[in-house]
């Protein structure tokens, strides 16, 4: 309980669906988008894309998870919390979502069942194990409208098109994104 001087903070707001205050407010994009003298994102030394499609776009989002197949867990063992960047490729809508930023080290099965269809057929109670073994945890970094594949000089490589990003190739990514966040991307309107 609160004692005699001591103070008791605010009880917490209800969401309002109004603009935060201006002193809590992200300060508006330079004019072009990209800000050269911006550093938040030359820390990241390397990165990974990951793939999703229109089924599991969303559960990606709500277990805060990305995953892969089995064979990239050696790959996906050089990304580094808060120190890689990592990108979504949706195939169906063919747009990348991002920026995201590893927040754990990348693990077998951390979550058994992710994106794991009902073992027993349609309407089965138990779940499958996870098609994508090879997980790892991530954050929003900066939250920035989808982009379309066509803006990307990075080509999409092999069949599962989850491949490794050198520092460059991250750079390459942001500055897509950064100068993308003027106005909303075509293609989609799903959040990022």
């Amino acid at each position: 309980g609160a004692g005699p001087g001591r103070r008791v903070p605010p009880p917490p707001q209800q969401l309002s669906g109004r603009a935060p205050p201006a002193s809590r407010r992200s300060p508006p994009p330079r004019k072009g988008g990209y800000d050269k003298n911006s550093t938040w994102w030359k820390k990241y030394q390397n990165g990974m894309i990951f793939v999703c499609n229109k089924d599991t776009y969303h559960d990606c989002l709500r277990l805060r998870l990305l995953g892969a197949p089995a064979a990239h867990l050696s790959d996906m063992k050089m990304l580094k919390p808060n120190a890689s960047a990592l990108f979504l490729f949706d195939s169906d809508q063919r747009v990348f979502h991002g920026v995201f930023e590893a927040a754990s080290h990348a693990g077998d099965s951390l979550v058994p069942h992710a994106w794991a269809k009902p073992a027993g057929g349609a309407g089965a109670a138990r779940r499958g194990p996870t098609p994508l073994p090879a997980q790892i945890r991530f954050k929003i970094a900066r939250a920035c409208p989808p982009q379309l594949l066509e803006r990307f000089v990075i080509p999409l490589r092999g069949k599962t098109r989850v491949q490794m990003l050198d520092r460059n190739q991250v750079k390459e990514m942001v500055e897509i994104f950064l100068d993308g966040s003027r106005g909303e991307a075509p293609g989609s309107s799903r959040p990022p």
